[in-house]
């Protein structure tokens, strides 16, 4: 419960900065407080979130308990999170459409896939293996419910983007469907294998 309190924790800090970004989707709301307050509660987030894990599994192993901090801190930082917004902010701003003629279409395409990686498929990943790792899993383990967390994820967060019924959407959420069904092929008869497979259902079509 650590692990999962911790990753809603460091997601709950990137969407508070997310508000102080410039042109970012959230810039015009209405805000309570002013930016330095808004800015220093997501950075007060971070390190509580951290130490919410180091404190709470002082019963497992401490290799255990420094990779799951290595998990969720990859997961957010530049190589993960910050990078999906960092890209979401180039489109935003038309960066890349307005260089790319004919074939913008494609361009974006691909841009909002990898958006939607950095943001919610490894999040999801990041989940899936923190789970494992504390649950005992092996690295095989580990390593296929990582997968399976980034197909779950890549779902999702196409599922909620603005280019849902975009030409193609449904075709890629077919694809992650049957590819996160085929890494939980591996697990069948395991405990709780049908409240995981849950977490994938059939793609809603929208032709």
């Amino acid at each position: 419960m650590a692990a999962a309190a911790a990753i809603h924790l460091m997601h709950a800090a990137v969407h508070a900065h997310v508000h102080l970004l410039p042109n970012s989707k959230a810039a015009n709301i209405q805000h309570k407080f002013k930016s330095n307050i808004e800015l220093l509660t997501g950075d007060g987030i971070i390190p509580f979130a951290v130490e919410l894990v180091a404190k709470s599994s002082m019963d497992m192993q401490p290799g255990k308990i420094c990779r799951v901090i290595m998990e969720i801190t990859r997961a957010f930082g530049s190589q993960g999170m910050v990078d999906g917004l960092y890209h979401e902010l180039k489109v935003l701003n038309d960066q890349y459409l307005s260089s790319a003629g004919s074939g913008c279409y494609e361009n974006y395409m691909i841009t909002d896939e990898y958006i939607c990686k950095k943001k919610e498929g490894e999040l999801h990943a990041c989940g899936a293996a923190c789970g494992a790792i504390m649950g005992g899993g092996t690295e095989d383990d580990i390593e296929k419910l990582r997968k399976f967390g980034l197909y779950v994820g890549m779902i999702r967060g196409l599922m909620m983007g603005k280019s849902y019924y975009e030409p193609g959407i449904q075709e890629k959420l077919e694809e992650f469907n049957g590819l996160a069904f085929k890494v939980l092929e591996s697990f069948r008869g395991k405990k709780n294998i049908e409240l995981i497979s849950s977490l994938v259902e059939p793609c809603p079509s929208y032709n």
